[in-house]
């Protein structure tokens, strides 16, 4: 067995060379164009031309995931969001180590993440000869291939549950629970068919819609960490129910303005800015709870359906589908009342719909609880690929040749 050389310690200043990328125009990216483009979150398109023909790795200068590193092997364009990373050592080496650093935590903490080239210079690396380099980069690109493979077949695995979730939901409400039923053409193009029994039914019509209005917007600095009322935006929908740990607080005079989006136990919420269409309840709220101008609040008035149904109907993937068919080449993510308003949904006899329900949460919550393992069983493969690539390129375990 042969002894291993001594491992030097040094800044990274004296092994690496950065430098900026330069400013490309959004017009000159194009999916079908020769060269990849690296930003500040890696790809971020194609173009006709390149700044980098020779091996580099890149890091992610300006962004939410700047410090990640990317090894780059051909004709390549690099925009200033980034910078190019030129070194002696061994490149794949290189590539474990740099990302080993973590160098997203040397970003600046503003509203637009951004870390220096002198801040990645000072951080220190502890190294082996070339040869040895090359060992560990051979071994770590082996196995950290079979832990991605597997991590890859965990993600198609919640892709499938995920359909299956969306198809037992949008079946349940749309066709119901009994399968002999005769049906009828529901005249909608994101129902279907429904029951006979059953009718479409436009929202408006059974719905009180209510959300913060324009003038009562809620600047950042009302946002408070603590207090006796809760404000819920967009941020907190983190599944069927509101997360009220992620909530910020107001004061009880914004609480009070408005009575009509005061809430109560479960009401259904939809967002209606940033990413529209998302669906929450509100459960087992802590304090008085009240909302941001970008989310709605719904509620029956005529007694014609439950609140969970509502729920299911709208997490049922109809109401995507109906904001996709109302944008009508418009791009701004935005749920305008009106819009909601119309929205159109297969409505049960008030008979039928405790028992979707009931049957929804059964199904739903056998999905959720695989989904959850599998999620836990990607977060373990990660973070096993961290430690292995941690230990290797610091040393504390050795390649066996």
């Amino acid at each position: 067995m042969s002894v291993l050389k001594p491992w030097k310690r040094e800044k990274l200043r004296y092994l690496i060379q950065l430098n900026s990328g330069e400013f490309i125009t959004a017009d000159q990216l194009l999916e079908t164009h020769k060269y990849k483009v690296f930003g500040g979150n890696g790809v971020t398109g194609y173009t006709t031309t390149y700044n980098i023909e020779e091996e580099v790795l890149v890091i992610g200068r300006v962004g939410a995931y700047c410090g990640n590193v990317y090894h780059v092997n051909s004709k390549s364009w690099i925009t200033d969001n980034a910078l190019i990373c030129r070194t002696a050592l061994n490149y794949r080496f290189m590539y474990y180590a740099l990302n080993m650093l973590n160098l997203n935590s040397l970003a600046n903490k503003s509203a637009q993440p951004v870390i220096t080239g002198t801040k990645v210079k000072n951080q220190y690396l502890t190294y082996p000869l070339i040869d040895e380099q090359k060992l560990i980069a051979r071994f770590l690109d082996k196995s950290t291939s079979k832990i991605e493979d597997a991590i890859k077949t965990k993600q198609a695995q919640l892709k499938t549950l995920e359909t299956l979730k969306k198809s037992i939901i949008h079946k349940a409400v749309t066709k119901g629970l009994d399968d002999s039923v005769a049906m009828k053409d529901s005249g909608i193009e994101w129902i279907g068919e429904i029951p006979e029994h059953w009718k479409s039914q436009m929202l408006k019509r059974t719905t009180s819609i209510k959300a913060r209005i324009g003038w009562q917007g809620l600047t950042s600095d009302e946002y408070r960490t603590e207090g006796n009322h809760l404000l819920v935006t967009g941020t907190d929908f983190k599944g069927r129910y509101i997360n009220w740990e992620t909530c910020h607080y107001v004061d009880e005079e914004r609480y009070d303005e408005d009575t009509k989006i005061q809430l109560i136990d479960k009401d259904v919420l939809v967002t209606k800015d940033g990413t529209i269409g998302k669906i929450s309840m509100a459960k087992d709220m802590p304090f008085p709870t009240t909302l941001n101008s970008g989310v709605f609040v719904t509620r029956p008035i005529k007694n014609e359906y439950i609140q969970e149904y509502m729920y299911w109907i709208l997490a049922s993937g109809m109401l995507s589908e109906f904001i996709e068919y109302s944008k009508v080449g418009s791009t701004i993510a935005h749920l305008y009342q009106k819009t909601f308003e119309r929205f159109v949904y297969p409505l049960a006899p008030t008979e039928e719909q405790q028992p979707i329900v009931d049957f929804l949460d059964k199904e739903v919550e056998k999905i959720d609880t695989l989904t959850s393992n599998v999620k836990n069983q990607i977060n373990k493969l990660t973070e096993y690929k961290k430690s292995l690539i941690y230990e290797y390129v610091t040393g504390k375990k050795q390649v066996k040749e």
